[in-house]
């Protein structure tokens, strides 16, 4: 009996722990119309003494772009922290069910760990909306005299030779189109992570602005390149890429963040970071226009 007593503790003690490192994501409407802002509620419940960041306007929110967001104050009792955030968020993907997820980065002891919301999902309404019920038809017996019939096979032809003029032009000019919209994307994207980092840099330096930038960099990199950056330590990203000085910056932030060690080693790696996002984004633009 007492087995199964201690058993049962360690499994509620589990299911705890795993409840508390659950970020929960919720959408304000379960239907948009394309290209309709709608609201996305983000909360994190997490020990207080945890170091906790939400994605801001560099991370990619595909398939939804972001518009803006809305950071509230951590409230916490008990030693129980809760942190939320709302987004503003818009999708002009066509299929008709979208799916999201959103990651809550965790910075505890040496590692940052990634946990992220259970998969919400989206209708995207394209129908016409029908006459409501009030709305009565009447009918007219009265005979009239129809001087000229419609000619369904002149209108036919009509439309038939739009559509494959339409046609024609996505198939000559289609990929035009796409990179067009994917360089536009891209730009923005770059922008924002340009800016932002250029803040933080700017801003007074201490441990959590540097975490910040480093997490920055990451989720934007991970954005451009097919590498979990946000869930990879500085010793798994030199295993994925052989850049010695890259390897170098990322050490003497890592020596800044858990070693307080400000100088200007991690003023010189902080521009390499940012040089070597501009890059990455500069290979990336050239890849998409030779597609």
């Amino acid at each position: 009996m007492k087995k199964i007593c201690l058993l049962g503790f360690f499994l509620w003690s589990f299911v705890a722990y795993a409840q508390e490192f659950k970020p929960v994501g919720v959408f304000s409407k379960d239907t948009l119309k394309v290209g309709e802002p709608v609201q996305f509620t983000l909360t994190f419940r997490h020990k207080s003494n945890l170091e906790v960041f939400f994605p801001d306007s560099a991370y990619n929110f595909m398939p939804f772009e972001y518009e803006k967001h809305d950071f509230f104050p951590t409230k916490t009792q008990d030693g129980i922290s809760l942190d939320s955030a709302v987004y503003t968020l818009s999708s002009f993907d066509t299929d008709s069910v979208l799916d999201f997820i959103v990651p809550v980065f965790v910075v505890e002891k040496n590692d940052t760990t990634v946990y992220f919301t259970e998969s919400q999902r989206v209708n995207i309404s394209r129908m016409v909306n029908q006459l409501p019920d009030s709305v009565q038809l009447l009918a007219n017996t009265e005979y009239r005299y129809v001087k000229k019939q419609i000619n369904y096979v002149y209108i036919g032809l009509i439309v038939g030779g739009v559509l494959v003029v339409v046609f024609g032009l996505l198939a000559i000019f289609g990929g035009q189109i796409r990179r067009a919209y994917r360089l536009r994307r891209m730009k923005r994207q770059w922008d924002r992570f340009r800016n932002e980092f250029s803040r933080l840099a700017q801003a007074s330096v201490n441990v959590v602005t540097t975490e910040k930038s480093l997490l920055l960099w990451k989720s934007y990199l991970e954005s451009l390149q097919d590498i979990p950056f946000t869930s990879y330590t500085t010793k798994e990203i030199e295993q994925s890429i052989n850049n010695e000085e890259l390897s170098l910056s990322l050490k003497n932030i890592d020596r800044a963040i858990y070693g307080n060690i400000f100088d200007e080693q991690l003023r010189l790696a902080m521009q390499f970071l940012s040089n070597y996002a501009q890059s990455s984004y500069e290979e990336k633009v050239k890849e998409v226009r030779n597609v």
